[in-house]
């Protein structure tokens, strides 16, 4: 009987782990129409990073959605596939689920309006960009609608020159190529969210490549330290933990091999912690005793 007991208790331990859900959006582009500059790794780098959320972080591959510049019909980065997946996704992410938007590829502002670009994106004006590209504007106002508990954006859009003629020119970050969630009116104020976006720069930078990896800089300590060399010491990979050591180490690379800055940055909010990758053994063993002392009060109440 109490063999019984304690798998119906295992059961609910692994039900309510899997009450909530973890989506996530992930959009890389090489390739571009026109004049607009290609790149090498931004697909490499967010198929690395949809393995690395299914085999380390937990997340269903089928709620791992993958749009890159090698893909056809509605998974091809355009700007209206781009923002059609990410309103879909809005409407179906829970208020207890995790959801995780990353874009690597090019972003422009241009006449104080920022936009990422995709792959059919025309930057001759304003005009034709508000058309052809995703306007960070928007990109804020979806995501403010995901309840998530937890949402994660990463932006590596800052490299070389969209409009460079094909150079190596530097595509610095400016001051307002933002991302944020804000809190709206309807959100559930009983329910705790935390919103983090991170940064594959700061201000006044640009992110660099690594051809001896094939990945950008960012990306491949991105992935390193998400694979675990962030993990604290409960085996836990929490979104501060994992930017500090990106942060450190892309750092370190731009400094030593370009002699340049490229320094990452998070912008966080909520006030909640933000674990990525959960020690699944340690939370139901937590879980399970707590459970057990639980029931153990309850046989011995009258």
């Amino acid at each position: 009987m109490r063999k019984l007991s304690l798998i119906l208790l295992l059961l609910v331990v692994i039900c309510s782990l899997a009450a909530a859900e973890k989506y996530a959006l992930l959009v890389g582009i090489n390739d571009y129409q026109g004049e607009i500059s290609p790149l090498r790794y931004c697909v490499a780098d967010v198929e690395a990073f949809s393995q690395s959320l299914v085999e380390t972080a937990g997340f269903n591959p089928d709620n791992v959605y993958l749009m890159t510049s090698q893909m056809s019909g509605r998974q091809e980065p355009t700007h209206v596939n781009v923002i059609r997946q990410l309103s879909l996704l809005s409407e179906r992410v829970k208020p207890e689920d995790t959801f995780i938007f990353y874009f690597s590829g090019h972003g422009i502002t241009k006449a104080g309006q920022s936009f990422l670009l995709t792959t059919n994106s025309d930057t001759t004006t304003k005009d034709t960009l508000t058309i052809t590209a995703v306007d960070l504007n928007q990109v804020n106002q979806i995501l403010s609608r995901i309840q998530a508990q937890q949402l994660l954006t990463v932006i590596d859009a800052c490299r070389n020159d969209p409009d460079s003629g094909r150079g190596e020119q530097d595509n610095l970050l400016t001051r307002g190529f933002k991302v944020k969630r804000q809190r709206t009116e309807d959100a559930d104020p009983s329910t705790p969210s935390v919103s983090a976006t991170l940064y594959a720069c700061n201000v006044g930078e640009r992110a660099y490549e690594w051809p001896e990896k094939g990945h950008g800089v960012f990306s491949y300590y991105l992935l390193e330290g998400l694979k675990g060399k962030a993990a604290n010491s409960q085996g836990e990979v929490v979104v501060t933990d994992l930017a500090n050591y990106t942060g450190e180490r892309v750092a370190k690379w731009a400094q030593t091999t370009r002699g340049k800055k490229q320094t990452p940055w998070l912008d966080l909010s909520g006030g909640s912690r933000f674990v990525l990758v959960e020690n699944q053994l340690g939370v139901m063993e937590e879980e399970l005793s707590q459970l057990r002392r639980d029931q153990a009060l309850i046989q011995r109440s009258p």
